[in-house]
């Protein structure tokens, strides 16, 4: 399940899997001027690339490689980035705990690229924190 809230031009999506009827954890992904930070939970992956079949996406951006946050972006055409430290972790995904795969669901490997200190995508410059 999703929900679409707007705040200040960014669109934050609340993503989450249901279960009779109740969603058990959201978590949130972000889209800003083409760019899409984090991609939810696996659960919802279809969800989400069909949310953004319409919309202009130059690049994922990943913040580290926890399902919750990264479970998404195997459904993307358009590079992934993500921290130098999860790039392996995303390439080769352990198995996660039973709990973990029922509220979120297993990771697929995704191929990301490192992100760089500092990277510009058109009109938006983003520094990176670790």
């Amino acid at each position: 399940m999703i929900k679409v809230e707007e705040v200040d031009n960014v669109l934050a999506i609340k993503c989450g899997n249901e279960i009779n009827g109740r969603v058990l954890y959201w978590t949130t992904l972000y889209y800003y001027k083409n760019l899409v930070i984090d991609t939810g939970c696996p659960h919802t992956a279809h969800e989400i690339k069909d949310f953004f079949h319409s919309k202009a996406v130059k690049a994922i951006l990943i913040t580290h490689y926890h399902e919750d946050h990264c479970g998404g972006a195997h459904v993307f055409k358009q590079p992934v980035y993500a921290p130098k430290k999860s790039l392996e972790i995303l390439r080769n995904p352990p198995k996660i705990p039973r709990y973990r795969q029922i509220v979120w669901g297993q990771p697929k490997p995704v191929h990301a690229k490192p992100l760089k200190n500092r990277m510009e995508f058109e009109d938006v410059t983003v520094t990176v924190i670790e």
